[in-house]
């Protein structure tokens, strides 16, 4: 337990401050004091959930330190600060890495590998009855080869000395939705149930378990033929599009559009395996794993790539 006074935090640097807490450096750790109050999404302020309860919370984050040692490949909560006799932060160890939001403009098989390292980190957890519900793609690092998640801290971690089911499933939930994130699932697509119901949108749906998510993640590393077809589409000879992806390009963000588009491509027999506005064309390209890129229009075909 660390015990601190307002004067001893002055003499720290601010690392940053957030909506939550504030972080101060003090060598190879960090100090994570909790701000008083917070704002809601509703623009409210309202006392922090880290203070609220602070015997349950306190009590929650004594488990926390006493797993640390258990935990190989993440870094738990160190310790406890206490300010004026009460609950103020936690002890976290500081990182200097590169932050998964920052990788988002990198190739994908860069994303690869450090992915698979989460699943594994997030399923260590879960073996110990650690469930983070709140994963984002800017509380996790990559420092070297390794990776690590921060703000396990967080109200939204729950803990528990018997295995949760409940929670177990939802925080896998929330890692495939983050994973997703980070692969740029869902940066450019079309959404909707009709339009789901008419392509192949099975890489989409969501992990259940931890090996649905790594067999996801390493679908990433397999090269594929985009072909790139609009509503004047009017191949005469389809085997062009054989062991293709084919993406329907559409310049209207109307759902009744596009659906007659894939309508039309499936009388055909043409399976459509995306549909994006083509607005957003170069960026999906950047964010697939492909073999060659083409683009038909009319009874015309363009190499992209």
């Amino acid at each position: 337990m660390v015990n601190l006074n307002s004067s001893e935090l002055k003499k720290l640097d601010i690392i940053r401050s957030g909506n939550f807490g504030t972080l101060y450096r003090c060598g190879d750790k960090v100090y994570k004091i909790y701000n008083s109050e917070v704002k809601t999404t509703e623009h409210q302020l309202v006392k922090n959930p880290m203070l609220r309860h602070r015997w349950i919370v306190q009590s929650k984050l004594n488990r926390l330190i006493a797993l640390n040692s258990k935990i190989r490949n993440t870094d738990l909560v160190e310790d406890i600060i206490i300010i004026d006799d009460r609950l103020a932060g936690v002890v976290l160890p500081f990182y200097e890495g590169i932050l998964f939001i920052n990788k988002l403009q990198e190739p994908v098989d860069s994303r690869i590998d450090c992915s698979l390292k989460l699943v594994d980190n997030a399923r260590e957890l879960t073996d110990h009855y650690i469930y983070p519900l709140d994963y984002k793609l800017d509380n996790i690092f990559l420092i070297g080869e390794d990776v690590r998640i921060a703000d396990l801290d967080d109200i939204l971690t729950k803990v528990f000395p018997l295995p949760f089911k409940y929670y177990k499933n939802y925080s896998i939930y929330i890692l495939d939705e983050t994973v997703k994130s980070f692969f740029r699932e869902y940066n450019y697509r079309y959404f909707s149930k009709e339009i789901d119901s008419e392509i192949d949108r099975e890489k989409c749906k969501s992990s259940s378990t931890y090996e649905e998510i790594k067999d996801y993640i390493e679908s990433k590393r397999k090269k594929y033929r985009y072909v790139f077809v609009d509503g004047n589409f009017s191949l005469t000879d389809d085997r062009l599009l054989d062991n293709s992806r084919v993406v329907l390009l559409s310049n209207t963000y109307s759902t009744e559009v596009t659906l007659a588009t894939l309508r039309k491509l499936k009388e055909r027999g043409i399976q459509v395996y995306d549909a994006i506005n083509q607005y957003y064309l170069e960026r999906y390209i950047n964010d697939s794993q492909y073999e060659e890129c083409l683009a038909i229009s009319d009874n015309k075909v363009l190499k992209l790539k």
